[in-house]
């Protein structure tokens, strides 16, 4: 390569890497991406396990002690004029959420109901059992839905406590229609906090692309085991030495 000019990494499409969501964003190229589905830590403490046994309880959770919202700058640079974004958030920072999301240019066009159909176990006794979450739905300048038009309330079963394997873990059909209101196929569906995988494992089923990042190898592991079983034509773990296109034209990941 001529003069001092630097190869660039890319990470490629269609991949999942073990990276912090702030120095992942910083590789990707601005307004690479159609659209943000992702659940970041909520800023609300400890994990509380929807095991009953503690010894089949999840590990707490890493950096959800407080709301991180570093990464917001950088996801707003990568999306694509146009784009939107889908960040699920708790009612006790709601208001945090928003005030960092409209500061970094987004616009916060509605707030979406996920109603689980059954309760959770709060654990306490002055509190009512919790039924539903929210999604913050937000867009970069201007974003045209997909018809039929959606309802701001979701109504989806929540995965079953015997069958988790994240402690935040979403169902695939509720992501799917996220991303079916807001993409189109072939587009790249991003999750800076992809965990176990599942809007990865969503995105593929709609025909869409993704990439996405986690801090937990095991994890990273766990959601290319799942991709590799949602869709046997194609391979998401590369051998050793092999090349994939990557973002851009020309360039290998």
């Amino acid at each position: 390569m001529a003069g001092n000019a630097l190869t660039v990494w890319r990470p490629a499409r269609n991949s999942i890497h073990c990276s912090d969501a702030l120095r992942f964003l910083w590789q990707l190229p601005s307004e690479s991406v159609d659209l943000i589905v992702t659940d970041p830590p909520y800023g609300i403490g400890d994990v509380v396990s929807a095991w009953r046994s503690p010894h089949k309880r999840f590990a707490d959770v890493a950096n959800n002690d407080k709301v991180h919202t570093a990464w917001l700058n950088d996801a707003y640079r990568v999306l694509v004029p146009g784009g939107a974004g889908y960040i699920f958030a708790s009612w006790r920072n709601f208001h945090e959420w928003i005030k960092a999301l409209q500061g970094v240019g987004f616009r916060v066009r509605d707030c979406i109901v996920w109603d689980k159909l059954v309760h959770g176990l709060s654990g306490l006794t002055t509190h009512y059992a919790p039924q539903h979450e929210f999604i913050l739905y937000v867009v970069k300048d201007y974003h045209y839905i997909n018809w039929p038009r959606p309802k701001n309330i979701i109504r989806v079963m929540r995965v079953e406590p015997t069958k988790l394997v994240h402690p935040y873990e979403k169902p695939i059909s509720l992501l799917q229609e996220l991303i079916r209101v807001s993409s189109q196929r072939g587009d790249l569906v991003f999750d800076p906090f992809v965990g176990s995988g599942s809007t990865a494992v969503a995105a593929l089923g709609m025909g869409r692309d993704y990439i996405g990042c986690d801090l937990s190898q095991e994890y990273v592991d766990l959601a290319n085991r799942r991709l590799q079983t949602s869709d046997p034509m194609r391979d998401t773990v590369l051998p050793g030495g092999s090349k994939q296109l990557s973002l851009f034209a020309g360039e290998v990941a």
